[in-house]
Order: C-alpha cells, then sequence, then structure tokens
C-alpha cells in the first residue's frame, strides 16, 4: 500500500535581512515589525558602542504634524503595536538604539497614512472626491462629472456619472465613454 512521505516544512525564524515595516491596523493603531541582520549588528559594534548593552527603541515620526517620539521596546521583542492621537496623518517608524544618551537609527520603515476616525459629511466628502471635477449637468437621478484636465467641450470623449437615490437606497459610480 503506498503512503504518501509528510511533507513537513517549518519557517525560518530569522530570515538574516535588515527590514522594519509598518502596516495601518485602525485609525488609532498601527503595527511594526522587524528583523535586524547579523552584518547591521556588526556595524553597530563597529561604532564602539555594544548591541547587546543598548536599549532599543522605536522612533515614531508623524510626517504630517511633523514631531517625533520614542517607545522604550522589549530587546527580544520583533513587532510592537504603536497607538497613535493623531488620525488623517503619514507616519514613519525607525528602529534604532539608545546608549548613554545617544540615539542611534538603525532602519528606516516605509511611510502609512491613517485614515480618518468619522464619516465625512456629505458636502465635505463632495469636495473631496469631486475636486477635479466640474459639474457639467444634473437630473433627477444623475449628476455628469468632466475631469478638469480633459475636459473639452468640443470633444465630450470621457464622462462619469454618479446615480442618487436609488431605490435601493445604495450609490454607485459608473464610467461612461463617448465618441
Amino acid at each position: 500500500m503506498y503512503r504518501p512521505i509528510s511533507e513537513y516544512y517549518e519557517l525560518p525564524t530569522k530570515y538574516n535581512e535588515t527590514i522594519v515595516r509598518l502596516l495601518v491596523q485602525s485609525p488609532t493603531r498601527m503595527y511594526a515589525y522587524w528583523e535586524v541582520s547579523d552584518v547591521a549588528i556588526k556595524n553597530f559594534n563597529n561604532q564602539k558602542i555594544d548591541y547587546n548593552s543598548s536599549t532599543p527603541v522605536l522612533k515614531i515620526t508623524n510626517l504630517t504634524m511633523n514631531y517625533s517620539y520614542e517607545v522604550n521596546i522589549d530587546p527580544f521583542a520583533t513587532n510592537y503595536y504603536i497607538d497613535v492621537k493623531d488620525v488623517n496623518c503619514n507616519y514613519k517608524v525607525e528602529l534604532g538604539r539608545r546608549c548613554n544618551n545617544k540615539y542611534i537609527g538603525i532602519y528606516e520603515s516605509n511611510q502609512v497614512k491613517i485614515p480618518r476616525s468619522a464619516p465625512v459629511f456629505q458636502k465635505e466628502s463632495e469636495e473631496i472626491i469631486y475636486k477635479n471635477y466640474i459639474r457639467l449637468e444634473q437630473t433627477e437621478k444623475f449628476t455628469i462629472y468632466y475631469k478638469q484636465r480633459e475636459f473639452n467641450t468640443k470633444n465630450k470623449q470621457e464622462y462619469y456619472g454618479l446615480t442618487f437615490g436609488t431605490e435601493d437606497g445604495i450609490s454607485s459610480e459608473s464610467r461612461y465613454k463617448q465618441s
């Protein structure tokens, strides 16, 4: 009788690459994960500072409001949830070490945008969504918007329609082409 060979693959605990990634979890929380390679640790030790005797920190930077702060982390941690107080802002994180009140950065993360924490009112949403469009005509159920950059009264090739007041209560966007 044939028995398939059991295939068991174990994920490596370390890929030996220096990396820091930042993800958005909610409007008030981000998630960061990282790994520091052996080469980065060696380069850090070449600066006459012992990697193991320094304290690991995450430097969180709000790029929109132009401020940053540090969070001490566990030396054995490889990920961290970060609570943020400002919404609708761009953030980045830098993994570093602090020794003798001196901060030394190791690696910087990608940038993320924290979304709004509350719904946008209808008037504000129209301004945000349609700031690049011109309202051309409106009927009982239909409003047609033209792109400002491509708007040409002689050659109306592309327009976007937005339906309002449908019977199921859902508005939908459609894209039409005219020749």
